[in-house]
């Protein structure tokens, strides 16, 4: 999701000033994306048990997130 902000944010805030900057633009990020979603997916295939307990985890989180972010 960290990969994809980079694209999100430089979409919705094209002129923004930028404390970094990504080498390779828009191909490093794209590619790190294409290489997450590798693993998540290489996972899932050779190890499901701990690949559906990982993604169980992660949507525990979002309603904390809710929760945080209404206040």
């Amino acid at each position: 999701m960290a990969f994809a902000a980079v694209f999100i944010l430089r979409k919705r805030n094209p002129k923004a000033k930028r404390s970094y900057s990504v080498p390779g633009y828009p191909i490093v990020p794209g590619i790190a994306i294409l290489g997450s979603v590798y693993i998540a997916f290489s996972m899932l295939v050779h190890n499901p048990g701990d690949a559906l307990y990982a993604l169980g985890i992660t949507l525990a989180g979002i309603p904390a997130y809710m929760l945080l972010r209404k206040k």
